[in-house]
Order: C-alpha cells, then structure tokens, then sequence
C-alpha cells in the first residue's frame, strides 16, 4: 500500500512540475546595476522566413513594458532617430549609437533583439528570440536572453492553456522575461503615492 502511494505521489509531482514551464534564463552583465525605469526598444531583427514577425514581436515588448509600468520612449520617435542616424535595421548596433540614443532620449538603457526562429502550422507555433538590453553610457551589455517556446509548452491538462497563435505565444514569453528581470530588480520604476 505504501509503494502504491509512493508511485502516485510520484506521477502527480511529475504531472505538475511538466505542467508548469520554466523561468528564462538571463545572463547578467556583473557591472549592472539595477532598477532601470526609461528604456527605448530597439526594432527586433526577423532572421526568419516568416513576414512580419520582427515588428510584431518590438510592438509587443513595447506594450508589455508599458503595462509592467516602465518609461518607453515612442516607437515613432526611436525609428526617426534610426533614420536620421541612417542606421540599417540588422546591422550591428554601436555603442556610439546607444550613448546617442540615451542623450537624446534622457533612457537609461536600450532594448532590443533578434528572432531566430518563427514557426507556425496550422495551431503549432514555434518562437525562438534573442533579447538584450545594454548601457546607455556606455553601450555595454547589461542582461539578455535566448527564449525559445512552443505553444504547446503552455498546455496545462488536455488542451487547456495550449497557445496556438504567433502573437500569443510572444506575448507570454515577453511577459514571463519581464517577470523573470522584475523579480531580480533589473527592470523597476519606482511608483510615487
């Protein structure tokens, strides 16, 4: 009897634990310092096949930074800036860019990224993204990211939980890399009552 609870005990931990995804994994600069509020988002580079995918995906960190409570300078402003500077989306971003970005724009640090992967058939979908943010002082790496999901990483019981769209599944990942960088204090603004 005992041995039969052991090995119930044992499937159910295992039905959790796989029911629940994991946390990103950020690597942090050791020169960081936290508690960035005013970011600028970068355009994400689409190093996909898949049209379109590099703009939805900077519109949805936008977003998401915004309703984490973060100090986003415009998307409209950052792309005048980058056409002024005649800067090509994909090239490398200099560190004399990122100084100018933050003198001009009064942020702290710069966000941006590339998808590396963009898969969707029919209701499977498949995202795979790099996320960096860096100094603006100095141009210097802070903190990034590779994250890499599917929608059906999502499922909880039978088909419940499953994301099935593109947009969806950037959402959740972006939210959970905000969560995962909130709770280790790189990003916070302080909120004045």
């Amino acid at each position: 009897m005992n041995f039969r609870r052991t090995v119930w005990a044992c499937l159910l931990l295992w039905m959790c634990v796989s029911c629940f995804g994991h946390e990103p994994e950020l690597r942090i600069a050791a020169n960081r310092e936290p508690g960035i509020c005013r970011v600028a988002v970068l355009p994400f580079v689409n190093q996909t096949k898949k049209e379109g995918v590099g703009e939805m995906l900077t519109r949805i960190v936008i977003s998401e930074m915004v309703e984490q409570g973060l100090d986003v300078t415009e998307e409209g402003v950052v792309k005048r800036f980058l056409e002024r500077e005649r800067y090509l989306p994909g090239t490398y971003v200099s560190a004399n860019l990122i100084r100018k970005m933050g003198d001009e724009f009064g942020v702290r640090a710069v966000v941006g990224g590339v998808v590396t992967e963009a898969r969707e058939v029919g209701q499977q979908v498949k995202l795979g993204f790099i996320f960096w943010v860096r100094d603006t002082r100095d141009g210097h790496f802070l903190w990034g990211t590779y994250y890499i999901r599917e929608g059906e990483d999502y499922r909880t019981v039978l088909h419940f939980g499953k994301i099935s769209s593109m947009s969806g599944l950037a959402g959740r990942m972006v939210e959970e890399i905000l969560q995962a960088s909130m709770k280790r204090r790189l990003f916070r603004c302080r909120v004045s009552s």
